[in-house]
């Protein structure tokens, strides 16, 4: 990060305070400098600099500002927790970490402010837990580099959304959003593994008491609404289509033998084995398949949401 921006924030409000010899961001209050060439000699503004007893200036950190102004109780704790942030976090951690939040309020700034705080939130404590996510380097031969950049923290956002779809029922169009910044199938699963069992643990979803059963309906119930409703975003497939596919949607899974409705009959459903989302995408494609209303091209216009995009490098006829 530039030597001109804060490293926390990535403000450019800083200020030298030279009778202390720091550094200050005015925005968020990091000291990003200490122990700076001060341009006065001691005793030049204090005589009896002498009789003076030194201050714990990492205590005065904690309660009060850049300003020496007293924190708040509130301001203590997030005094606290941002020490104890930067304390984890190595310097390029810090940076990434930067660069993402930055991506997060520029290209995702249609999400709500809430929603932008929680996966803000996410993203601090994933850091904090896991440091080693700051040596990702994954990417593939045929990108350019300012792409690759890119692709790996919008991927970091994108598998946090797919996580809080399941979880909070955010309704989240992580799909959409895949083929909006063309991100490469291969490297969203591999940092959905790399990163997603951090992720899981964040947000609580390890740690809530649903049986399997009911956790694999919800997964299934969230995916087919995520995908029939970005495929009624074309204009070519009208609400009343859209609610008849989810209808015959929902009777195919009840025919897989999937708990939609209740436990599953068979210890082996046929497509147990495989992930809710690639199910719910199959239901959909199947139920499509039975609406013979639908013309040719609302048929292809289905194919192209559920296909998702396409992997880069593929060789093409």
């Amino acid at each position: 990060m530039s030597d001109n921006t804060c490293d926390e924030c990535g403000s450019e409000q800083l200020t030298n305070y030279d009778d202390r010899g720091e550094l200050i961001c005015e925005d968020c209050g990091l000291v990003k400098e200490t122990n700076l060439e001060a341009p006065w000699s001691p005793g030049e503004r204090d005589p009896n600099h002498a009789q003076r007893i030194g201050i714990n200036i990492d205590a005065l950190r904690e309660t009060r500002d850049a300003n020496q102004i007293p924190l708040t109780p509130e301001q203590r704790r997030q005094a606290r927790r941002l020490r104890y942030i930067q304390h984890r976090m190595n310097p390029r951690a810090s940076e990434l970490l930067a660069e993402i939040r930055q991506l997060l309020e520029t290209e995702f700034s249609d999400l709500p402010t809430t929603t932008r705080n929680r996966i803000t939130q996410i993203l601090v404590q994933l850091f904090c837990r896991d440091p080693s996510v700051s040596a990702i380097r994954k990417s593939s031969s045929n990108r350019e580099e300012d792409d690759s950049w890119k692709q790996i923290r919008v991927s970091f956002l994108l598998v946090i959304m797919t996580y809080l779809n399941e979880l909070e029922n955010l309704q989240l169009q992580v799909p959409n959003l895949k083929r909006h910044h063309q991100i490469d199938r291969d490297l969203f699963n591999w940092m959905k593994k790399r990163i997603g069992s951090t992720v899981q643990g964040i947000i609580g979803l390890e740690s809530r008491r649903l049986g399997p059963d009911e956790y694999r309906r919800k997964q299934l119930l969230n995916f087919v609404n995520v995908y029939l409703v970005e495929i009624g975003n074309d204009q070519e497939l009208s609400p009343v289509l859209i609610h008849r596919i989810r209808e015959i949607t929902h009777e195919v899974l009840v025919e897989w033998d999937e708990p939609l409705h209740g436990p599953s009959v068979s210890d082996t459903p046929p497509h147990g084995s495989k992930s809710a989302e690639r199910v719910a995408k199959l239901a959909i494609a199947e139920a499509s398949r039975q609406l013979n209303s639908l013309s040719s091209n609302q048929k292809k216009i289905i194919e192209e949401v559920l296909r998702g995009p396409s992997r880069r490098g593929s060789s093409t006829a």
